[in-house]
């Protein structure tokens, strides 16, 4: 698990932080992931020969489930992505302390996560979800790297829902981390036994409640406290 778990380092590395950078995962959105895990929204072995072809299959999936006038703006934010040839880094590090660190280990592969929202579905409507792993890795045009992915989730959900999608797709990014998870879910061969390997981790998965640490001499509120 420590070589996926680079984000907080590229963070850090940046930002000259002194704070610690975790992946953060939230009980309720991982209730949700459950919900959405279904045979229908999970699709293994996906033949694609492109990332347009992916795309195309994850529509489908979706539009069983989608109002059909939502549709119409999901295929074109997921086909226009798709067919984007050039791959353009939004992270410029300014320091080259930790490249080494930074740099995929040799054959990594990416898992895509994708979080959509959309004016034309109602705020009633729940959020949807498409689990696909592809038969052979696939070279998207994200900007986040240019790895190739086996993996690409993707949820939608109206504007409404922005911020309960936002921590649904942070969680899901956390798990990702998860090494031991991530060879499982890759050797699977039915939707259930990918529910099943993901169920049997959250059995063992160690939850740590937020906290802030004070430093020697500090209060809640920022008052000093007297050391006798």
């Amino acid at each position: 698990m420590t070589h996926r778990l680079q984000q907080g380092l590229e963070l850090d590395d940046v930002a000259k932080s002194d704070n610690l950078h975790l992946p953060r995962v939230c009980i309720g959105a991982l209730a949700t992931l459950q919900q959405l895990m279904t045979p229908a929204s999970v699709q293994l072995d996906v033949a694609a020969a492109s990332p347009v072809e992916a795309v195309n299959f994850v529509l489908g999936v979706l539009r069983g489930d989608v109002p059909a006038a939502a549709m119409v703006d999901l295929s074109k934010a997921l086909l226009d992505r798709a067919s984007c040839t050039d791959i353009v880094s939004t992270k410029t590090l300014e320091s080259e302390a930790c490249t080494d660190l930074l740099k995929p280990r040799a054959g990594s592969e990416a898992c895509n996560i994708l979080a959509m929202t959309c004016k034309s579905m109602p705020k009633s409507h729940k959020i949807s979800g498409v689990f696909a792993r592809f038969r052979s890795p696939l070279n998207f045009s994200f900007p986040s790297t240019s790895l190739p992915s086996r993996f690409l989730l993707v949820f939608t959900g109206p504007v409404e829902s922005q911020a309960k999608l936002a921590t649904l797709v942070d969680s899901v990014a956390a798990l990702a981390t998860d090494e031991d998870l991530m060879a499982g879910l890759h050797s699977v061969t039915t939707a259930r036994e990918f529910t099943r390997t993901f169920e049997l981790r959250l059995d063992s998965l160690l939850m740590v409640p937020h906290a802030r640490l004070l430093k020697a001499g500090e209060a809640e509120g920022g008052v000093a406290k007297e050391h006798r």
